[in-house]
């Protein structure tokens, strides 16, 4: 055979082996699909990231109990702030009455 025709025939069988590597790593990726969904891959990897982001805020807690107790009353304050605005004008101008008369006596 001359030159090119060698070249030519190790270019075929190069590119024979390499269509064989790419069906063999397809048919695996297919199989290894089949068992597990992309679905439920995804899933279990959302999973598996949002329990450990729960571990560490736990741990996260147990060392920081104040800034947690802390967080947790201005939570509360801030749900209640509506209530405890309406008490505030209720009451105020009582308060202020009785703060008048204190000083007038």
């Amino acid at each position: 055979m001359s030159d090119p025709e060698d070249h030519l025939a190790a270019d075929r069988a190069n590119r024979m082996e390499a269509l064989a590597r790419v069906t063999n790593r397809f048919s695996a990726l297919k199989g290894a699909f089949a068992e597990k969904g992309v679905g439920q891959r995804v899933g279990e990897l959302a999973t598996g990231k949002a329990k450990s982001a729960a571990h560490e805020a736990v741990d996260v807690a147990r060392d920081a109990k104040g800034v947690v107790a802390g967080a947790a009353g201005l939570l509360a304050l801030w749900a209640l702030r509506r209530p405890i605005a309406g008490q505030v004008r209720r009451w105020w101008p009582l308060l202020k009455a009785r703060m008048g008369k204190e000083k007038d006596q």
